[in-house]
């Protein structure tokens, strides 16, 4: 009999690296091993969009409830959290009963994982629970409560990097025989070949200049760059610049360069689907984030 595996992933936007990873490790499952069957949760629609390409690798995509993801509010750090609170209250009946009624074999958690953290601690479920930490966490006082109770419970943690590993040895928050290091299968060396060298459409774009990309939030610290490049510029005249990217801070990025002159020299685009072709298209690439890990850009 195949063992089931139930992904839960709840997200806000498709431009985060997360969606790669759950799509890659759960097609790596159904690909390399016949020994399971995989099935993506849908908290509140978020996976609609990805149906067709689950559907050819066999993989069920389980909804929990109505298809609010539309509706959810975003674009500032306390809209996104009033959304998280809302996949929380709407996904918590549902996510019980699917697990009870069900009994997967192991549940893989990436985002929003208090929901299911919350229901391992107060029930007792027969499923193994695998937290999937993304990135290097910020240990607060109440995450690292949480995980210290749910830490009995827990089956395993997957860390994406060996300073994670090493970040959650060093504050004795898991048991160490329940860490692992499994790198996210976020590129796949045969699309990166097709698609760096596909057309760009994008007509605005900076071509063999500084490239940076990510999502327009404080984390990656875009405003660092732009105060830096007023300064080369009284040396580099005629060099320029593109920022791929959307997010909550958009706006305030865009007055920067405003206020210090720099729209003939810098072009902010969205975000991209394929950022293959404008990294291969671009001179170098700059990261200033504030913290990365792994940093999938």
């Amino acid at each position: 009999m195949l063992k089931k595996i139930y992904y839960w992933s709840p997200h806000l936007s498709n431009d985060i690296a997360t969606i790669k990873s759950v799509k890659n490790s759960a097609s790596s499952l159904k690909d390399y091993s016949c020994l399971y069957s995989v099935s993506i949760l849908d908290s509140v629609g978020e996976w609609k969009d990805y149906k067709d390409f689950f559907e050819t690798k066999k993989i069920d995509i389980i909804s929990l409830g109505k298809d609010i993801y539309s509706t959810l509010p975003r674009g500032s750090y306390i809209k996104s959290r009033f959304s998280y609170i809302k996949i929380f209250f709407f996904s918590f009946f549902p996510l019980i009963k699917i697990l009870r009624k069900n009994k997967p074999d192991y549940l893989i958690v990436h985002l929003i994982t208090s929901l299911p953290i919350f229901i391992f601690t107060i029930f007792n479920l027969k499923t193994n629970l695998i937290l999937r930490v993304s990135g290097l966490p910020k240990l607060n006082f109440i995450r690292f409560f949480l995980w210290k109770i749910i830490n009995k419970k827990i089956h395993s943690v997957i860390c994406p990097t060996k300073a994670t590993f090493d970040y959650l040895i060093k504050k004795n928050v898991f048991d160490k025989n329940k860490l692992f290091v499994i790198h996210d299968p976020i590129i796949d060396i045969n699309e990166f070949r097709l698609l760096k060298n596909k057309y760009i459409e994008d007509l605005n774009f900076h071509l063999n200049a500084i490239v940076l990309a990510g999502r327009l939030t404080k984390q990656k610290n875009f405003i660092l760059f732009i105060n830096a490049f007023e300064k080369i510029l009284k040396k580099f005249p005629e060099l320029k610049a593109n920022i791929i990217g959307k997010g909550e801070d958009k706006k305030i990025l865009e007055e920067k360069i405003k206020n210090l002159s720099l729209s003939r020299n810098i072009y902010m685009s969205n975000y991209k689907k394929n950022i293959y072709n404008y990294f291969a298209n671009s001179k170098f690439f700059i990261l200033t984030s504030l913290w990365e890990d792994p940093g999938f850009v």
